[in-house]
């Protein structure tokens, strides 16, 4: 089996929703076992047959692998040559400003951040720096830019018009060969949000990674399923969220300008 199509990210930029799609779209196969598998992050220990277990009885169309790690993985490049080539992939760029505000409350949620503020969790922590870096996202992939097998939309795209933000994936992916006459659901998925219980969800993200990490993904999947993620967090009220875009902004403007040069041309086009 070889992977025919890869949504590589970025995170916070509507994956789990291409995901969710994809399982009910009978042309394509993605694994019902784990959404991100980390094999071609470099994060999964197993080789490409091994890995290919995970597409096992998921129908006959085309294989797709939906991992938003992939697009921050220096090894990434390697490893989709080495074993699929031939692969179109496909990257989501979200407006620098929102992603910085989504990332920053969705991972102190988690745990994976503990500064308070924007600027100095920008700071303190490389691999938010390393997912703020346009420019250096689009470069691990320039070689299949110039092959023709990368495709970057803007998640606005998503927001504005979902079915053809997945009519451009498919219709990509499969080289043209089908068309999106499957529509899709319109509902966001994986909104960012706050905890009402800070303690309680990270104990709960830390115990959804010890779990990946041993590939017992069902139990992480049957977790979610239960609802409990939804009775332990809260929206961002507005006014937490006005606040939150003047700091973003400073931060994308000081640090990250060309960032914010390469999201506007994505949108002028």
């Amino acid at each position: 089996m070889k992977i025919s199509g890869l949504v590589i990210g970025t995170r916070k930029a509507g994956t789990t929703w291409i995901y969710q799609n994809l399982l009910k779209d009978g042309r394509f196969r993605v694994s019902k076992k784990v959404k991100e598998s980390g094999f071609f992050a470099g994060s999964l220990r197993c080789d490409y047959e091994e890995y290919s277990k995970l597409y096992e009885e998921v129908g006959q169309g085309h294989p797709v692998e939906v991992d938003s790690s992939v697009c921050y993985s220096d090894v990434a490049p390697d490893l989709i040559e080495a074993n699929c080539p031939e692969a179109r992939i496909v990257i989501i760029l979200r407006d620098p400003v929102d992603y910085l505000i989504s990332r920053f409350v969705h991972s102190r949620r988690k745990g994976e951040l503990r500064e308070s503020s924007l600027a100095e969790s920008v700071e303190q922590n490389e691999w938010l720096r390393d997912e703020l870096d346009y420019a250096k996202i689009l470069h691990r992939f320039r070689g299949y830019l110039e092959r023709g097998q990368l495709l970057v939309l803007p998640f606005t795209l998503l927001e504005r018009a979902p079915v053809q933000f997945y009519d451009k994936i498919v219709c990509f992916i499969s080289a043209g060969e089908v068309r999106a006459d499957v529509v899709p659901v319109e509902d966001k998925m994986n909104v960012a949000r706050s905890s009402k219980f800070p303690y309680l969800s990270r104990l709960l993200s830390d115990c959804a990674k010890y779990a990946r990490a041993r590939n017992l993904h069902g139990v992480v999947n049957w977790a979610k399923n239960t609802g409990i993620l939804k009775f332990l967090e809260k929206r961002v009220t507005d006014d937490n969220r006005d606040l939150l875009e003047i700091d973003a902004s400073r931060v994308i403007d000081e640090k990250f300008p060309t960032s914010r040069d390469i999201w506007q041309d994505l949108i002028a086009k």
